[in-house]
């Protein structure tokens, strides 16, 4: 299932990107980055793996900024751990 089959409305997947993807995994803002966003395989949260999985495929997409690459880098870290 890709990201863009888990929202009702293409406002409600807006929403998604803008206040949780952005803030919490250090996606791009641009519009570009939503759009590769809403293609990419949805990341069923199970555990800290799942996480360091889906920043990793928005990470293969070219929509992390180096913001989100370093908390990528962290998280990988600590996950490893």
């Amino acid at each position: 299932m890709k990201n863009k089959d888990l929202f009702a409305s293409y406002e409600a997947a807006w929403s998604c990107y803008e206040n949780v993807i952005i803030p919490n995994f250090g996606a791009t803002h641009l519009p570009w980055g939503f759009g590769r966003w809403l293609w990419l395989d949805s990341v069923e949260p199970d555990d800290n793996s799942a996480i360091v999985r889906e920043w990793t495929a928005m990470r293969d997409a070219g929509i992390l900024t180096n913001a989100g690459l370093k908390k990528l880098a962290h998280f990988e870290k600590e996950d490893a751990r």
